[in-house]
């Protein structure tokens, strides 16, 4: 038991937990990928409608600051594996 989680060595059983655990990580992907278009679509357009020029600016300046405290090594890390689900997603 490591981190909480039980796997079953006993072939069949870890095989279905394994694939039971990917099903779930392609759910949760796809409902990601979803609200990231519904803030895309919707959320970001009425930000825009609802912010002045200066208040879209310092609302980018401080995303900025976040992405520095991340670390743009890290950042990237994430966007790169953000990409290669979504492309695993697609080619299935």
């Amino acid at each position: 038991l490591e981190h909480g989680i039980k796997i079953s060595m006993d072939g069949k059983g870890a095989e279905k937990k394994y694939e039971a655990a990917q099903h779930q990580l392609e759910q949760y992907a796809e409902a990601l990928f979803d609200h990231i278009a519904v803030e895309n679509e919707e959320v970001f357009q009425a930000a825009a409608s609802l912010f002045s020029d200066a208040e879209l600016e310092k609302i980018s300046f401080r995303f900025l600051d976040c992405d520095r405290d991340l670390g743009t090594g890290r950042k990237e890390e994430l966007e790169n594996s953000a990409r290669l689900l979504q492309s695993a997603m697609m080619n299935r």
